[in-house]
């Protein structure tokens, strides 16, 4: 289908160049790009729903009122002036630390571990440390 919606465009085009003044051949230009807008807008809902429904079902592993604490914690620490937040994950099980990741994945934040601290640790960033040299 896009195939029939860019060989449209590219005779329109040609037809533009040749009366570039012509209402209707504007018109319909216009109304292509529009259309090839909305589409665009269309699939990249689609392919949002399907890969969104890999996430919810890891959101849904992990207990509700164990994210929202975690979430609510999290968006006190994105609030503040601080730029990293140290948690120990030795006292933490395995769904409070995916909690974790999730709350900061959806607040934009940066979560990496660092195990070289005794039993290890989550830290949490506003800064994605990976990628500065």
């Amino acid at each position: 289908m896009l195939e029939d919606f860019e060989s449209a465009k590219s005779l329109l085009k040609k037809a533009h160049r040749k009366a570039p003044n012509d209402r209707h051949i504007n018109d319909e230009l216009t109304s292509l790009e529009d259309q090839l807008v909305r589409d665009k807008e269309k699939e990249s809902i689609l392919c949002k729903n399907m890969f969104g429904n890999i996430k919810s079902k890891a959101k849904e592993r992990i207990e509700q009122r164990v994210y929202d604490l975690v979430f609510s914690e999290l968006k006190e620490f994105a609030d503040q002036d601080e730029t990293e937040m140290f948690i120990g994950k030795d006292q933490m099980n395995l769904q409070q630390i995916k909690a974790i990741k999730l709350a900061a994945s959806n607040l934009e934040l940066f979560v990496r571990e660092d195990d070289a601290r005794g039993k290890g640790v989550l830290i949490v960033s506003k800064v994605n440390k990976k990628h500065i040299k």
